[in-house]
């Protein structure tokens, strides 16, 4: 790959990475669509190589635009480390961080503790992707990610903060043997064989998403297995029976291995990380 001098095109890369989409990219910049376009092909046709493909999701790096936006992250930290006042406390710390997490992780637990570190640390943005799997954040310029299972892609380093008990729960005032079941397309297929195991009827509603599950429980459209760390503080919500052992599950703080070094990210894992870990073990249910 031919050596980039000029840190304009890097910038780029970062920006198309992190927003997912070229429009979202130039808005990041404060440049048009068209202009964004044009400089992409123009650097693309320079290095001559595909930096980006173009799907139903969106802009996602190839591996040379992984490539690219790794070194995009690592002179970004450079020039901030650069410019930045001489300060030596972790208030000082400025700078964005793009942090990937679940709808449910972020609804349940992590939007009240973000309020808290931005509280405390108001220098630095968080930039949020909302996405359901782990596969395509090397592409999107994540930072960290936060997420439930129990084997983390390999490309990927971290720690597990703590467990996430799972449970059935219903609307208090919901009496009728239905179910709420995710559909076969989510791939989550512990839960499937859970409900197959146990002998359950079809479902009365299948949904694709967890936040839909949870919110359909609370319509009172039947009985669902949810995370206790958000279910268990819903008043509308009833637990029937213990936390299920076979679906329990590690919530793990990843990181691309070149950013683990990074002051912003080792403020943030550091400070997120305890405070995550209180928060999954104090879930009443995490403990039955």
């Amino acid at each position: 790959m031919p050596e980039l001098t000029d840190w304009d095109p890097l910038r780029l890369i970062l920006a198309i990475a992190r927003a997912g989409t070229l429009a979202g990219g130039a808005r990041r910049l404060g440049i048009s669509h068209a202009t964004a376009y044009r400089r992409l092909g123009r650097l693309e046709a320079d290095l001559g190589e595909t930096l980006f493909t173009r799907d139903r999701d969106g802009y996602l790096a190839t591996v040379p635009g992984q490539r690219l936006v790794e070194a995009a992250r690592t002179a970004e930290q450079a020039i901030r480390a650069a410019v930045a006042p001489a300060e030596t406390t972790e208030a000082g710390l400025a700078g964005q961080l793009t942090i990937a997490t679940t709808e449910l992780l972020f609804e349940g637990v992590l939007a009240a503790l973000f309020q808290r570190f931005q509280a405390r640390y108001p220098k630095i943005a968080l930039d949020m992707v909302i996405a359901s799997d782990v596969e395509n954040l090397a592409h999107r310029g994540v930072d960290i990610a936060i997420r439930p299972g129990n084997t983390p892609p390999e490309y990927l380093i971290g720690r597990p903060v703590g467990r996430i008990a799972q449970a059935v729960y219903r609307r208090a005032d919901d009496t009728a043997e239905r179910w709420i079941m995710p559909s076969a397309e989510t791939g989550y297929h512990a839960l499937l064989r859970w409900h197959r195991e146990a002998g359950h009827a079809a479902a009365y509603l299948t949904v694709n998403t967890e936040l839909a599950a949870y919110r359909a429980a609370r319509a009172g459209l039947g009985a669902a297995v949810l995370p206790c760390y958000l279910a268990e503080a819903d008043p509308q919500l009833v637990r029937h029976g213990p936390p299920i052992a076979e679906l329990a599950t590690d919530c793990w703080l990843l990181m691309h291995p070149t950013q683990r070094a990074a002051p912003l990210v080792t403020l943030f894992s550091k400070t997120i990380g305890v405070q995550l870990a209180d928060a999954l073990a104090s879930a009443p249910a995490a403990s039955d």
